[in-house]
């Protein structure tokens, strides 16, 4: 399993010495070739290699540990740059050499930078593994790499077991927490979003995260790539990418199931290990999706959302095929991709995060988008790789709005139904019936979330991912607070410190910042107040003024998206790289809203609510028409390559000159 990354990606991910790296003639010490892509090598090792293979690095360590008598800073410092070349770990490296052969990361022309011998050079488009984007540190915020530490990272043996309490007691068990703090006892509704908003953020969610681990103390690798790059559609290596391609006029692949009903098409069928992250049971003649996220059938509105996606990936790569007839496939695709990336960061800082986070932590974190002009403010210096604790917490906020059930609606947005959204994890056969990808797309805008609060609706904390015919399933409270346990995330308070907060002593100095129900049940579970788990009272706590989160969890999202701000070269306001759309084409992607995607994709929907992550409302947030100049759209003739000639009919498109 993918869970215990090995030491040969490692090496490469976290550009350190002594282990054994994948370059052209096969897994050898680091140093003198450009290393095999790390997306091709996660394919040749096997899960019970895997599986081995952690064991004896988790013994290694431990061991090692031991007998040196290391602290806990030694071991932070010191263990990830062991050679392990002489050791049983070793022969790993070799069999993936064996299967694997050689392999280069990039052209000629490039520039090798750090110890890991990435080649690097800048280029229009970014790598699908997300390297290279910083070129003086390319393996920042790369698939494979490990997240990045906010807080020394808290285990019981300083290693790998989870955290115990500050008088050295267990912490109570996960479960208990969630029985205990977060029952489904709320019934308040959110007064503006809509439960389009927790869906658009569990998408960008999974364009950010997909854990994984590594060596010394355990320090979880990130899949994905951290960089907002629209890769939850287009994967996070080449072969994935591939797959996903139709080769030809720079399509993504589709199904047309619909097109005798004159429906658009739908995602492509998984038919590679199908039930993994699908629930087939009882299912005839059906199969999963298949997307650059695996993770695209784990809820509908998922599905629905990919779907969407997709559909406009194909629009734009029509349209700009029709503009610039002379592109080859790999232009068509790869402008595409560059520009739909760019459609998805101005949806998520223009309008998912001022909801979230109010305009007073968008100011503190400098999150405001331009109205015009350039942004100069690419600041190669920052590490865009995504915290341990965003991921295993912080932007794990959104399972407090989660609903009982999911609305559909007819296109006159009366209520025509609703499925239990126990009954659509890992199960998103409703995609296969007609129609019903607007149905869910019109109930999603129209239907309130949950408030914002502790309370956890059961069908994920007694129903997660239960199969037709089981009356129990899995609990995703508990599967939160465990993990960030399992990742060495310290607790609630060590945050309240970091962001600098208060600090919170005692039980009394909490009474003004969480509800007085759940501190009275942290009495009872937890010895003393540090020991409380992050995402519990992350999601529990008071909000800050003007802002959906409370003070902690604002402050570690505030940070990461800052940072994958700033620190992304590929930005999509930057000014003077190849990569830089020019002052024309940046304003037409300004003009792009969710609800303009929503209008592209689906496949008869006429009026729709100007800003889709909230509800309709008559005077504030009113239906209009999807020809409605309120919800413009973007003008593609910008993107016509006036300096066409024969000599550079197959060159890529950052030789192109655009006006």
């Amino acid at each position: 399993m993918i869970n215990s990354m090995i030491c040969c990606v490692v090496f490469v991910s976290r550009a350190t010495v002594g282990g054994c790296a994948l370059t052209e003639g096969g897994p050898q010490m680091v140093g003198r070739q450009r290393p095999h892509p790390k997306g091709q090598f996660l394919s040749l090792i096997t899960p019970s290699a895997l599986m081995e293979l952690s064991t004896i690095s988790r013994i290694f360590y431990y061991r090692i540990s031991r007998v040196f008598s290391l602290s806990r800073r030694e071991i932070e410092t010191l263990l990830p740059g062991v050679d392990t070349s002489g050791t049983e770990i070793r022969r790993f490296c070799a069999e993936a050499g064996r299967l694997g052969g050689g392999g280069s990361s990039a052209g000629g022309g490039g520039t090798a930078s750090g110890r890991g011998q990435i080649w690097c050079k800048e280029s229009r488009y970014r790598r699908h593994d997300g390297s290279c984007n910083n070129l003086r540190r390319p393996n920042d915020g790369t698939a494979t790499f490990p997240f990045k530490r906010l807080l020394l990272p808290q285990y019981a043996d300083h290693i790998s077991e989870p955290r115990v309490g500050r008088e050295g007691f267990p912490l109570p068990p996960p479960r208990l927490v969630s029985t205990t703090v977060h029952g489904d006892t709320s019934t308040a509704h959110a007064q503006l979003i809509s439960f389009m908003f927790p869906a658009w953020g569990q998408l960008i969610d999974h364009d950010l995260t997909l854990t994984a681990e590594t060596k010394g103390s355990r320090v979880q690798i990130n899949m994905l790539t951290s960089y907002i790059d629209a890769n939850f559609m287009y994967g996070s290596n080449h072969r994935v990418a591939d797959s996903l391609r139709t080769l030809q006029g720079g399509q993504l692949k589709t199904v047309p199931a619909f097109r005798n009903a004159g429906l658009k098409p739908i995602l492509p069928p998984k038919k590679v290990q199908p039930e993994d992250g699908c629930i087939l049971s009882g299912q005839t003649n059906s199969h999963c999706f298949l997307a650059g996220d695996n993770r695209v059938n784990e809820q509908l509105a998922l599905g629905v959302l990919h779907t969407l996606t997709v559909r406009e990936h194909n629009r734009i790569a029509t349209e700009l095929a029709e503009i610039n007839p002379y592109w080859d496939d790999e232009t068509l695709y790869q402008e595409t991709r560059h520009i739909v990336a760019a459609i998805v960061q101005h949806i998520t800082y223009n309008e998912f995060l001022p909801v979230l986070l109010g305009e007073k932590m968008i100011e503190k974190f400098d999150l405001k988008l331009k109205y015009q002009g350039f942004s100069n403010d690419y600041d190669p210096s920052i590490d865009a790789t995504i915290p341990a604790s965003f991921g295993t917490a912080a932007f794990r906020f959104g399972h407090s709005l989660l609903p009982d059930a999911m609305e559909m609606r007819s296109v006159s947005h009366k209520l025509i139904g609703e499925r239990k959204l126990s009954e659509m994890l890992q199960q998103p056969f409703d995609l296969y019936k007609p129609g019903l990808i607007d149905a869910y797309v019109l109930g999603m805008v129209s239907q309130p979330s949950q408030a914002m609060d502790g309370s956890i609706t059961d069908q994920v904390t007694n129903h997660l991912f239960q199969e037709p015919s089981k009356t129990f399933g899995r609990d995703l409270a508990s599967i939160n607070i465990a993990r960030a346990r399992e990742h060495g995330v310290p607790g609630y308070m060590a945050y309240r410190k970091f962001c600098g907060l208060d600090d919170m002593r005692t039980w009394d100095d909490m009474w003004n910042h969480l509800p007085n129900s759940t501190i009275r049940h942290y009495l009872h579970l937890y010895s003393h107040p540090d020991d409380i788990d992050l995402w519990s009272a992350g999601v529990s706590e008071f909000p800050a003024p003007g802002s959906m989160l409370g003070p902690v969890f604002s402050c570690i999202i505030g940070m990461t998206f800052r940072d994958l701000k700033r620190g992304d070269r590929f930005w999509y306001e930057n000014q003077g790289f190849r990569n830089s759309f020019t002052l024309g084409q940046l304003q037409e992607i300004r003009k792009y809203t969710l609800s303009r995607m929503l209008c592209n994709t689906a496949d008869n929907i006429h009026t729709i609510q100007r800003h889709a992550l909230l509800l309709p409302d008559y005077d504030k947030n009113p239906r209009v028409s999807c020809k409605s100049k309120q919800i413009p759209n973007i003008d593609l003739q910008v993107w016509k390559d006036k300096n066409y000639n024969e000599d550079k009919k197959f060159l890529p498109f950052l030789n192109f000159r655009l006006t």
